[in-house]
């Protein structure tokens, strides 16, 4: 068997064994990867470029941050909707991806997981250990102050992997200030 390595480190040989390999192929798992790894190498950018006191360039960088966001949600949604998620978001996420103490393995590690789950998620295998795994980096790596939840503490009570990830899904496209000016981006 051979295993499909990916930018991100994920490989399909991991999941064939659980009944992963009707479900997704191993170029998707690749192309799904390489979208994060885009993801993370524009928000890397972004952070030098702000570093430099490029805001010109700033902008033109959080484009691709932004992008790369948009492509992850069109390729990894699960269709799940949570009524005033985005908003309690908008108000309890108190760090994000272009923060200077979130270091690129830390957004690696989360990414990779959350892949995982989405893979584990279609091929019918997820469970509620990985969903409580996932949900947790979250609210590390945006800092999101629980304590202060209504929305998301219903989603972590759930253990419904489709509305964990796509709660992800939704944290990264508020941690980056949205979809605006996404749109002009071309491969």
């Amino acid at each position: 068997m051979t295993s499909a390595p990916t930018s991100l480190g994920i490989s399909k040989s991991g999941f064939e064994v659980l009944g992963a390999e009707e479900v997704i192929s191993d170029s998707f798992i690749e192309y799904i990867a390489s979208i994060a790894g885009r993801f993370v190498m524009s928000v890397n950018v972004a952070k030098e470029v702000r570093y430099l006191g490029e805001v010109r360039w700033f902008n033109e960088v959080m484009s691709s941050v932004k992008y790369w966001v948009s492509e992850l949600i069109l390729h990894m949604s699960t269709g799940k909707y949570v009524s005033g998620l985005a908003t309690e978001l908008g108000y309890l996420i108190r760090r994000t991806p272009l923060s200077n103490d979130l270091s690129t393995n830390e957004l690696i590690d989360f990414l990779a997981e959350l892949i995982t789950l989405w893979i584990n998620y279609l091929g019918g295998i997820s469970n509620c250990v990985d969903c409580a795994s996932v949900f947790s980096k979250l609210v590390k790596l945006l800092s999101i102050d629980l304590s202060k939840s209504k929305v998301l503490k219903n989603v972590k009570d759930s253990c419904d992997a489709g509305l964990i990830i796509q709660t992800c899904l939704v944290a990264l496209l508020v941690s980056v200030g949205g979809v605006g000016n996404a749109n002009s981006i071309e491969n």
